[in-house]
């Protein structure tokens, strides 16, 4: 089971949510993989599932300021769509989990392929259940989720839809085509899938998408 970070008192200094970011890269199933990421925990890093699914030979993981590791995933949920990465030789500092309400903003944080800080901003529309396919496009799944306003690219799954006291309130995982409306699984979401994981142990990645 994952350690948690508790909610922090107002007394709190402002989260350094620049120093929990990560880019993941490489070259997975053949294909180039560019996601984001976040610390959870020490060497821990919570992405979306369906960019690292099928990545047997590792995943590089960078931080904003340079610093370079390979990582591991040691948690994968498909119908989610979340996995954890285990890094070797990085460590970052990790984020708290927050409620999402409607109508609230704040960014959605990112590292580029050029390793530059990004940010999207977005109100959230609405709380829902959404349901459809796995990443395998097989099943019917339902997860709590975000639909959002906001206009997300290629790359940005993975990367932590953040509130406006540093506060992780889920995970963008997808976005509408030819539309601003994005998708982020929801914290309560993420919470439940952590505390379903052990991340002492590797596990699959998963099958090619």
């Amino acid at each position: 089971m994952f350690i948690l970070a508790a909610c922090g008192s107002k007394e709190s200094s402002p989260p350094d949510i620049a120093a929990s970011l990560v880019r993941l890269s490489g070259v997975v199933c053949r294909a180039d993989l560019i996601a984001g990421g976040v610390f959870i925990h020490s060497d821990l890093v919570l992405t979306a599932a369906h960019p690292v699914a099928g990545s047997f030979d590792g995943i590089l993981v960078e931080t904003l300021d340079g610093r370079a590791g390979t990582g591991i995933v040691v948690a994968f949920d498909p119908e989610r769509d979340l996995a954890v990465l285990k890094v070797e030789g990085l460590k970052g500092d990790r984020l708290e989990f927050g409620d999402a309400t409607v109508a609230q903003r704040g960014s959605i944080w990112t590292v580029d392929r050029n390793l530059d800080l990004r940010l999207v901003d977005y109100e959230i529309e609405a709380l829902i259940n959404a349901t459809g396919d796995d990443i395998y496009g097989e099943g019917e799944v339902s997860r709590r989720a975000l639909q959002l306003a906001a206009d997300i690219g290629p790359g940005m799954s993975g990367s932590p839809v953040v509130n406006e006291l540093g506060q992780i309130l889920g995970i963008a995982f997808a976005e509408s085509r030819n539309t601003t409306t994005a998708y982020a699984v929801a914290s309560s979401e993420v919470e439940a899938f952590l505390n379903e994981s052990d991340p002492d142990t590797p596990v699959s990645p998963g099958r090619c998408t």
